[in-house]
This record gives C-alpha cells, sequence and structure tokens, in this order.
C-alpha cells in the first residue's frame, strides 16, 4: 500500500547556491571597496546618492527573496537528543508517551549505532541488565506515515529480532524487525502503511544485549473521513435526511458518494447502496393491511471498490432501473474507519407534466377513443399526479411524505392511475416509482375492462336483442369497472347501475361512470364510438422492474 508521505526537506544538506568553504570564495590578494566597485563599474561610496542606495537595496531583497529556500511542512521527528542520558523520557514530547512493563526503566541511552547522535532510546531489563524490556509508545492523537529506526542487533542479517504491533484505526498488526547484521547499520521500521496509529508495542526481543530505537517519525494522523452524497444532475449537495428527485423523464438523479480525502491517498474503499420502500398490496375485510418491502441493494450483491480519492457513481450501477425510497449509503475502510459508516437519505419523484404524461399515452395507443378515455381516468384518479405533495395537501392520510408516490384514499392505489390490481398480479414496486410503467398498467387494466363490458353484453344480448348497448352505456360501464365496479346490469329494457346487496339503491360507482362521460364530453366532445375492443397484451415495462 502507497504511503500518504509527503516528501520531506532535507536537514544539514549543503546549499547549492553557497560555496563549501568560504575560502574558495576569496582567492587571489584583497581587494579595497573602491577596487571592486571600478571594476565592476558601481559607484564608489562618494558617488552614491541616496536613490542609487534605495534601488540597489530593493535589488538586494529581491534577490534574497528569490534565493530564500520555500519552507517545507516537516513530519515530527524524535530522536531523544535534546534529553540528558539516562533520562525516562515519558511524556516529555507533546502527544506521545514511552514507557515499559511494570519494574523495567525506559531511558536514553548514548549510543553511536548510525542514528542521530547522541541518544537512543533503551528499555532496560531489570533482569537482565540489557535493553530487552519492551517497549510503549502511545500517541494521542493518533499518528500517520510513523517510521523509527531500530539497532544494536547482532543477529545474522535478515533474523527477526523483534516483534512489533500496532494499534491503527483498521485494527492491530503485527510485523517483525530484522537485524541488519550490524551494531552500527540501524534497521528502518517502516509503519506508513498503517493509518492513524495510536500505539506501537515492541516486544520478544531475541538479540543479545537487546535493542535501542531513534528518530521516531510521524506526521498528523487523518482526520475521520466525511460522507459527501450529491446530485450531479441538479448540481445540489445533499445533506443527510435530505431528499433528491427522479426527474419527470422520468429519470435517477445522478448520485454520486465520495469521501473528503486528501487527493493523494489510494487506498480503496468498499461502498454499497441499499433502498427500501414498503406499500400496501391488500386489506383484508377487517382493515388490515398487507405490506410488501422491497429492499433494492446496489450493487445486486457484494460491494464496490474504489480509491478513496475517487467518487463512486451511485446510478450508473442501477443500469437504468427506476428507485425511491428510504436509502441509506454505506463506505467501509479499516485504515479511514474504527467501523463501517452510512448516510440516509431519501429518494423521490417528480411529476411530470399534463402534457407530457398526454403525449406518452398518444404514443402507445392509435385507438383516439381508447386515448380520451385514459386522459379522463388519470385527470380523476390522480390529478394529473404520481407523487404525492405530502401531508395535509392530499386528502389522503397515506400521503405523508411530499415526493413519495401518491396512494389513493384506502391505502391501495398507487401513481397517476391508481394501480391496485394490474393485468398479471398486484400493485408492484414500479407502479409506484415509475410513471411511465404506471402509464402501461393503467393501459392494460382499460383494456381488461372493455374485454369484461363486451363479455356482459354479449351474455345479455343472448337473451334479449334489446340488450345492446349505446357508445355512452358501454363506456359508463367500463369506467365502473375500473374503479373497482360490476358494472351495468340489464334489466330487460335498459341498463341500468346494478343495486347493492339486499337493496334498491344503485351501487356508488355509478356516478364516477356518468361524471367520467361527463369529463370526457366536456375536453372531447360527444363520444363517437364505444371503447375498442383491444385484446389486453401485457405491456412489456420499458425498464427492468422489481417483483
Amino acid at each position: 500500500m502507497a504511503s500518504f508521505r509527503q516528501q520531506r526537506g532535507q536537514t544539514g544538506s549543503p546549499n547549492p547556491l553557497r560555496p563549501a568553504r568560504l575560502e574558495d570564495a576569496m582567492t587571489g590578494p584583497p581587494k579595497k571597496r573602491a577596487d571592486i566597485a571600478a571594476e565592476n563599474g558601481s559607484p564608489t561610496k562618494s558617488q552614491l546618492t541616496i536613490p542609487a542606495v534605495i534601488a540597489a537595496m530593493k535589488i538586494v531583497l529581491t534577490v534574497l527573496i528569490l534565493l530564500s529556500p520555500t519552507p517545507i511542512s516537516a513530519s515530527t521527528v524524535i530522536n531523544f537528543d535534546s534529553l540528558p542520558g539516562n533520562t525516562d523520557p515519558g511524556a516529555t514530547y507533546p502527544g506521545i508517551v514511552f514507557s515499559t512493563t511494570a519494574g523495567n526503566l525506559i531511558k536514553t541511552n548514548p549510543f553511536d549505532n548510525g542514528t542521530s547522535l547522541p541518544n537512543t532510546l533503551c528499555s532496560f531489563n531489570s533482569l537482565k541488565g540489557d535493553c530487552s524490556a519492551p517497549v510503549f509508545v502511545a500517541f494521542n492523537p493518533s499518528v500517520a506515515n510513523l517510521t523509527f529506526k531500530a539497532s544494536g542487533a547482532d543477529a545474522n542479517g535478515g533474523a527477526n529480532v523483534a516483534d512489533v504491533r500496532v494499534t491503527h484505526s483498521g485494527g492491530k498488526s503485527t510485523i517483525k524487525i530484522k537485524s541488519s547484521g550490524s551494531t552500527q547499520i540501524p534497521t528502518a521500521v517502516d509503519l506508513s502503511s498503517f493509518i492513524n496509529v495510536s500505539l506501537v508495542e515492541i516486544s520478544n526481543q531475541t538479540d543479545p544485549a537487546g535493542l535501542v530505537f531513534d528518530d521516531f517519525t510521524y506526521d498528523p494522523g487523518i482526520p475521520e473521513a466525511t460522507i459527501l452524497v450529491s446530485d450531479r444532475s441538479r448540481s445540489i449537495s445533499i445533506s443527510e435526511g435530505e431528499m433528491t428527485k427522479i426527474t419527470a423523464g422520468p429519470a435517477m438523479p445522478l448520485i454520486g458518494a465520495s469521501l473528503d480525502v486528501d487527493s493523494s491517498i489510494d487506498i480503496l474503499v468498499k461502498w454499497r447502496m441499499e433502498v427500501l420502500y414498503e406499500f400496501n398490496v391488500s386489506k383484508s375485510k377487517a382493515g388490515a393491511f398487507k405490506k410488501k418491502k422491497v429492499l433494492v441493494k446496489v450493487p445486486k450483491s457484494g460491494n464496490v471498490e474504489l480509491p478513496a480519492n475517487v467518487e463512486w457513481n451511485v446510478t450508473s450501477e442501477l443500469n437504468g432501473l427506476i428507485v425511491g425510497g428510504n436509502a441509506t449509503i454505506f463506505v467501509d475502510c479499516p485504515q479511514l474507519f474504527n467501523s463501517p459508516k452510512n448516510f440516509s437519505f431519501n429518494i423521490g419523484g417528480e411529476n411530470p407534466g399534463q402534457f407530457t404524461v398526454e403525449d406518452y399515452i398518444d404514443s402507445l395507443t392509435p385507438d383516439v377513443d381508447e386515448r380520451k378515455m385514459l386522459k379522463v381516468i388519470f385527470a380523476h384518479e390522480s390529478a394529473r399526479k404520481q407523487f404525492s405533495d405530502g401531508a395535509g395537501v392530499e386528502p389522503s392520510p397515506f400521503n405523508d411524505t411530499k415526493g413519495f408516490p401518491l396512494i389513493s384514499f384506502d391505502g391501495l392505489g398507487a401513481g397517476l392511475f391508481q394501480i391496485t390490481n394490474g393485468i398479471g398480479g398486484r400493485v408492484n414496486y414500479s407502479d409506484h416509482w415509475d410513471w411511465t410503467f404506471n402509464v402501461r398498467r393503467g393501459i392494460e387494466i382499460l383494456r381488461s375492462k372493455v374485454v369484461d363490458a363486451r363479455k356482459s353484453e354479449e351474455k345479455e344480448t343472448r337473451r334479449s336483442s334489446f340488450a345492446v348497448r349505446s357508445d355512452s352505456e358501454d363506456r359508463i360501464d367500463v369506467y365502473q369497472r375500473y374503479n373497482g365496479g360490476v358494472g351495468l346490469v340489464f334489466d330487460g329494457a335498459s341498463w341500468v347501475p346494478p343495486p347493492l346487496p339486499g337493496k334498491s339503491k344503485p351501487v356508488a360507482n355509478n356516478g364516477y361512470g356518468l361524471s367520467r362521460i361527463s369529463d370526457e364530453m366536456s375536453r372531447f366532445g360527444v363520444p363517437t364510438s364505444r371503447p375498442a375492443l383491444t385484446k389486453p397484451v401485457k405491456i412489456v415495462a420499458p425498464k427492468p422492474v422489481i417483483p
């Protein structure tokens, strides 16, 4: 795994803009100032004027600025060299504590072993009289890009001489310290692959006389990343608990998820999203609803792995599927988080315009009269809305969330055509969230009701030749059936609404059929024909449907 460490400036290196030795710049006999000035064409002291002096000072200042080295943010380096020998460093340095086990001593130890002079760190074993006791280095706050040096090993090169147990944001890990083969050549211990290190434990030293340690170098720990969610189609950020919306197209919003981490971070993170939506599918005589929960997983299984500095294009994983409900994005990266993080928001929907829906209806059916009926039905059933305007606006008590699907007063119908039971099964997920699918299901249902109306008429005409319906009666029958009614019945002389069981009063939804005829006439004129007998062929949804 790549290190997050930025390149640090080297100390103690010669300045390329400065001679290595002063005498190298002073060859030849000494010269007087006037001679030097004359050689360079510069004025002597007596020739200098105030403007000339100011100009010269500006030039010198400019040169000094240009030659000044650019400051580089250096890592923290702890080398114990400012402390006296045989001193317990303890908590001398801010944010770091050195310690050992009870009965042993942690102290500075003057030792020339190829690290910074004069001191190293020795964990003195009181029983053995050497530097083999465990070492504990605690960091608060945690750090990143940690390295240090271990030296004094007498073992052959490559031999394991100690264990290093690291506590970091991803858990605990153990590595080995290997001997360099010489007490004068330190071994570099690189823990930079571990992020947000809070504790280092050095134990199980096997080298004779133990090891000493020096030059602990580290950077500040990486702050816990925040999940950022945006809607690229609207160029907005989404706050937790807020709603983004399916467009009137319909199309999913372009949802992107990212972490606010430095662009240099190249570790992998795991992303996934779940969208939960619950709706009613039926209702018992006692009034209890049978509900269905649909959980859409993105991706369908597993996770999407991406570099931590790359945004996840969530919408691309849906492959055109329209989904809505309560969404939660999950991200997991042991190096950045102690536990997986999540971000919750809602996906609602925008209502399409009236003419957008009507144009879509026209594109699906060539029959002019069928188009008229469909346009009247969706205007009445939903007031031309797929999604609710929120609690207090809709008459139904089931519309408490603005932007969620419009639900009927009985808690079952959904969307533009208030789909409850359609051809091929009950209302499903896509009826709620994809208005184009809702329209197609509305057409399926209407055509099935036309077939039912024809069967009813044929049955009665076999008994009486007077049972042939007028165009208006036929349309009233179909409208009533769409609204859950049983249609008209022939009483021997004319077609009338059927009475309620045990009563002489006609069924209530007769008014639905009559008012729909009135609506149709006021908008389109007198019906020119009865509904066409179109076979209710299953209309394939334009996009994948969740069962």
